[in-house]
C-alpha cells in the first residue's frame, strides 16, 4: 500500500484492523526506525475540521466533509496515515471519529470515549480541536469526555508521574476577538477543575495535572472566510513538529520502538474495549440519573428532617409505640410518593431503580428505630412471661415445663400481635425477622430458670453434705477404723443416695432429658467423691502425726482404756508392736484414695502393712535388712495405679514409717524405765526412821509378843497374809490409776483376793499341820518349801520385756 494513503486502524464497529496495521508499519517503515517516530492524533467534535486540520499541517489525505453535500459524519472509526511533510521524524497522524454525532445519537457514546482514551494513550502529542465560541461551556468544549478518558487512563494504565508527558494542544478553531489569555485561562481552569473534582486511585491523590501532561494552545483562522491565513498558519504549526525547532513538540524519550508499535497499539485497544467503565449511558439517561439521585437525596433529607419522624425516633427510644408502623408508613409513604411524583417524566428503568436506592435507604434510616421498638417490645414480652411463669408455678400450683409450656405460646402470640403494629410494608418492614429471636430469648429464660433452679438444689445438697458426709468422714479419718475405705465408701453411697432422691423431688415438674438427669447424678458423685478425697487429702498431709496419736492410744492405754502403769509384769516389746502395727494400720490407709474399689489399691495398703511388720521383726530380731529389701522401696508411684490417686508415694510412706519409728523409741525406753522402777518400789524395806519409830514405839507389844508364842504365830501368820493380799490386789498398779479410782478397783478386787489368799492361807497350813503329807517334799527336822509367802511365785524375776527393749535399742544403735 502507498505511503501516504490512510489505513482504517479500527473500523466503527470496534475490529481492530491487525493485518493491515502490520502492512502499514512495513509500508512507512516504521519498524525501522527505532525510536525516531512519533503519534499525533486528533479528538473534538464532528464536522469540526478535525481532517482539515491534519490535512493542511501534516499533508495527509484523510476524507474530508463536503460542505455542499450537508453536515455529516465524514470519519468513522479510527485512521491512520503517514505525514510526507515531516522527514526528519517518522510522523504517524491518527484521526478519530468526530464526539457528539447525530448518526451515533445519544444512546452510544461508548467508542467516542474508547477512541478518545486509546489517543490519549498511545499518542505523543494529542491535539485537542475546539471551535472558539465552545471554550467555557460543558458538553460543547467536551469537559465530560475529557474527564471519563483522565480518570480511566490513570485507572487502566497507572502512568508513572513525571516520566513519559503526553502533550496536550488545545487548537482554537475560528478564533474571534476574543483575547488568546483569556481564553487560554479558562481552558487552564477547566483542566484544573477536571483534575482536581474526578476521583482519582490513591497513589494518585497528591498528584496535579502536568505530572502526567504538557499543555500548549495555539489558535487558527477560519478556513471558509480567511483560507489563505489558515493555510499560512497551518505550516507554522506543523514546523513545530519538527525535531530541528526549538519550541517542537517532538518527544522521543521514555517509549517503545517502532517495532513494537502495531503489537502494542493492538494490546492497547483489547485493554480499552474490555474495559466497563467506558461502557457510559446516553446523555438522557446520565441526567435521569443525575436528576432522580438528586431527587433522592432531597425527600430523603425531608423525611429525615421532619418534625413528626424526630419526635416518633424519640419516642421509640423510650419505650414500645403501639401505633408506630401506623405513624412511620404514613412519613415513609409521603417520602415515597414525593419521589414518584417529581421523577414522573424521567427514564422508567432509572427511575425505578432509584426508587429501589430510595427504599433502601429508607429502610436503613427507619432500622434503628424499628430494632429499637422490637428490643422494647420483647423486653416487655420476656417480663409478662416471667410474672405469668412465676404466678403458674407458685401460687396455681402447674409443674414447672407445663407452666412453661403454656407461657412461652401467649408470649410468642402477644409478641406477634403487638409487633404487626410495627410493619411498614411500603419498604418491606415486618416484625417476622425477629420471633425467632423472641422465641430463642424464651428458649433461654427457661433454660436459665431450670439452671438456676439446679444450681439452688445442688447448694441445698451441698450444704445438706456438711451434716451428712464432711462430718461423718471427717471422724472416721480421726478415728481410722479397720476398713477404712470400705466405711467411707458406704457412708458415701448413703450421701449420695439421700441427695438424689432430695434432688428428684426438688426437681419433680421439670421435664429434664436422660442425659440431663445423668449429668446431675455425675455432679452429685463427684461433689461426694470431691468431700471425701478433699477430707483424705488433709488428712495424709498430717499422717505422721496421726500414727503417733494412734501409737500413743495403743501404747499407753490398756485394754480398759486406761493408763499403762508398766507394772513387772507388763509385756513391753508385745505392746509397742501391737501399737506399732496399729500406727502402721493409720499409714497403710492414708497412701491412696480409695473412693472406689481397687485391687490395686489395696494391694499397696498390703505392701505399707507388710513393711512395717517386716520392719518390727527385723529390728526384733536384730537382724534389719537393708531398706531396698522392703516391697514399697525403689518405687516412685504405686503399681497400677492413677498418680493422681496416689495421697503419699512409696519413698514418702517409708520416710514416714522410719521417722515414725525413731519418734517412739523414747516412749518405749520411758515405759520400761517406769516398769524397772517399779519393780525396785515392790522389794524396797522400808526406811530407817520407820523401822526405829517401830522399834520404839512398838517395843512393850513386842515383849508381850515374845513372851506369847501363840500371838507370835498369830502375828506371823497375819503378817504373811496382808502381805500376800497387797501383792494379789496389785495395789501399787490401782493406785497409780488415782485415788478413787483405785479405791473403787480395790474395793471391787478386795472380796475375791481374800478368798484367793485365804484359800492358799489353809492349804500351807495343812501342809504344816501333816507333814506326812508332804514328806515327800521336805527333809525330816526342815523347814518346809510352801513356807514361803503365798504370793512369792509372783516376786520371781527374770528378763524383763524393759530389759527386752532396751537390749533393742542398743541393737539399734
Amino acid at each position: 500500500m502507498a505511503e501516504d494513503k490512510p489505513l482504517n486502524l479500527v473500523d466503527a464497529d470496534g475490529q481492530f484492523n491487525d493485518e493491515g496495521m502490520r502492512e502499514f508499519a512495513s509500508a512507512t517503515n516504521l519498524i525501522h526506525c527505532g525510536l525516531g517516530y512519533q503519534i499525533v492524533a486528533v479528538m473534538g467534535p464532528q464536522s469540526s475540521g478535525k481532517s482539515t486540520l491534519l490535512n493542511y499541517v501534516f499533508g495527509t489525505t484523510f476524507k474530508e466533509m463536503d460542505a455542499l453535500r450537508g453536515r455529516g459524519q465524514t470519519t468513522r472509526g479510527i485512521w491512520v496515515a503517514r505525514s510526507p511533510k515531516i522527514e526528519d521524524v517518522t510522523t504517524l497522524v491518527m484521526d478519530l471519529e468526530g464526539t457528539d454525532g447525530r448518526e451515533r445519537g445519544e444512546d452510544d457514546t461508548t467508542f467516542e470515549r474508547q477512541s478518545a482514551l486509546f489517543a490519549l494513550s498511545v499518542a505523543d502529542v494529542l491535539l485537542i480541536n475546539i471551535w472558539c465560541h465552545d471554550v467555557g461551556r460543558e458538553q460543547g468544549a467536551g469537559k465530560p469526555l475529557m474527564k471519563t478518558i483522565f480518570q480511566v487512563n490513570l485507572k487502566l494504565f497507572t502512568p508513572s508521574p513525571g516520566r513519559k508527558k503526553t502533550v496536550l494542544l488545545f487548537v482554537i478553531r475560528d478564533r474571534s476577538k476574543t483575547p488568546m489569555e483569556k481564553l487560554t485561562a479558562v481552558l487552564e481552569d477547566d483542566i484544573r477543575g477536571i483534575w482536581s473534582t474526578m476521583p482519582k486511585p490513591p497513589q494518585y491523590e497528591q498528584t496535579s495535572f502536568r505530572d502526567f501532561f504538557e499543555v500548549a494552545y495555539t489558535s487558527l483562522p477560519n478556513y471558509e472566510e480567511k483560507e489563505d491565513d489558515f493555510r499560512a498558519e497551518t505550516y507554522l504549526l506543523r514546523k513545530k513538529f519538527s525535531s530541528e525547532e526549538s519550541d517542537s513538540y517532538v518527544r522521543t524519550g521514555d517509549k517503545l520502538p517502532g517495532d513494537a508499535i502495531t503489537m502494542s497499539t493492538q494490546k492497547v485497544w483489547e485493554l480499552i474495549r474490555t474495559h466497563k467503565d467506558l461502557d457510559l449511558p446516553a446523555h438522557k439517561i446520565m441526567v435521569a440519573n443525575t436528576r432522580c439521585a438528586e431527587i433522592l437525596t432531597e425527600q430523603l433529607e425531608g423525611l429525615k428532617n421532619d418534625m413528626l419522624w424526630e419526635e416518633l425516633v424519640k419516642e421509640s427510644e423510650k419505650s414500645v409505640v403501639h401505633n408506630f408502623g401506623e405513624r412511620a408508613s404514613a412519613l415513609i409513604t409521603s417520602c415515597l410518593s414525593g419521589y414518584d411524583q417529581e421523577a414522573l417524566y424521567f427514564d422508567e428503568e432509572v427511575r425505578a431503580n432509584k426508587r429501589l436506592e430510595l427504599v433502601e435507604k429508607v429502610q436503613a434510616l427507619a432500622r434503628p428505630a424499628c430494632e429499637q421498638q422490637m428490643r422494647h417490645l420483647r423486653i416487655q414480652m420476656l417480663d409478662d412471661f416471667s410474672k405469668q411463669l412465676k404466678i403458674g408455678t407458685t401460687v396455681d400450683g402447674i409443674p414447672f415445663s407445663e407452666c412453661a409450656k403454656r407461657c412461652k405460646e401467649e408470649a410468642l402470640a402477644a409478641f406477634a400481635d403487638e409487633g404487626a403494629k410495627s410493619d411498614m410494608p411500603s419498604i418491606g418492614w415486618s416484625h417476622s425477622e425477629f420471633c425467632p429471636a423472641m422465641e430463642r430469648s424464651v428458649d433461654g429464660m427457661v433454660s436459665d430458670l431450670k439452671k438456676d433452679k439446679v444450681e439452688a438444689v445442688f447448694k441445698t445438697l451441698q450444704d445438706g453434705f456438711a451434716t451428712t458426709l464432711v462430718g461423718p468422714s471427717a471422724e472416721l479419718l480421726d478415728t481410722m477404723p479397720q476398713q477404712l475405705w470400705q466405711r467411707l465408701r458406704g457412708l458415701m453411697g448413703s450421701a449420695i443416695k439421700q441427695a438424689s432422691g432430695q434432688l428428684a423431688k426438688s426437681l419433680e415438674g421439670y421435664d429434664f432429658l436422660e442425659e440431663e438427669r445423668d449429668d446431675m447424678e455425675s455432679r452429685i458423685q463427684a461433689a461426694a467423691e470431691k468431700i471425701v478425697v478433699s477430707s483424705a487429702t488433709e488428712a495424709s498431709h498430717t499422717v505422721l502425726n496421726r500414727m503417733r496419736i494412734r501409737f500413743a492410744d495403743a501404747f499407753s492405754m490398756d485394754e480398759n482404756k486406761m493408763p499403762r502403769t508398766w507394772m513387772p509384769k507388763d509385756n513391753i516389746a508385745k505392746a509397742s508392736k501391737v501399737a506399732r502395727m496399729a500406727a502402721a494400720d493409720v499409714l497403710a490407709q492414708l497412701v491412696i484414695i480409695q473412693v472406689e474399689k481397687n485391687a490395686a489399691a489395696e494391694d499397696a495398703e498390703s505392701a505399707v502393712r507388710d513393711m512395717a511388720r517386716q520392719d518390727l521383726e527385723d529390728s526384733m530380731s536384730g537382724k534389719r535388712k537393708q531398706q531396698s529389701k522392703y516391697a514399697v522401696m525403689g518405687l516412685s508411684v504405686w503399681p497400677d495405679l492413677d498418680p493422681s490417686c496416689s495421697l503419699v508415694s512409696p519413698q514418702e510412706a517409708f520416710s514416714k514409717w522410719r521417722q515414725f519409728v525413731v519418734e517412739t523409741k523414747l516412749q518405749i525406753t520411758q515405759a520400761a524405765l517406769t516398769q524397772q522402777a517399779n519393780r525396785l518400789a515392790s522389794h524396797r524395806p522400808p526406811p530407817l526412821w520407820a523401822i526405829c519409830a517401830m522399834l520404839l514405839l512398838g517395843f512393850n507389844e513386842f515383849i508381850s509378843i515374845v513372851y506369847s508364842p501363840v500371838m507370835l504365830v498369830t502375828m506371823i501368820f497375819g503378817l504373811l497374809f496382808i502381805r500376800t493380799l497387797y501383792m494379789e490386789m496389785d495395789v501399787d498398779a490401782e493406785m497409780q490409776k488415782g485415788a478413787l479410782p483405785g479405791l473403787m478397783s480395790l474395793g471391787a478386787k478386795f472380796v475375791p483376793a481374800v478368798k484367793t489368799v485365804s484359800q492358799k492361807t489353809l492349804e500351807s497350813t495343812k501342809s504344816l499341820i501333816l507333814p506326812e503329807s508332804s514328806s515327800s517334799h521336805q527333809q525330816p527336822g526342815g523347814p518346809s518349801n510352801n513356807s514361803s509367802p503365798p504370793g512369792g511365785a509372783d516376786g520371781v524375776e527374770g528378763p524383763t520385756s524393759g530389759d527386752q527393749a532396751q537390749t533393742e535399742d542398743r541393737k539399734d544403735k
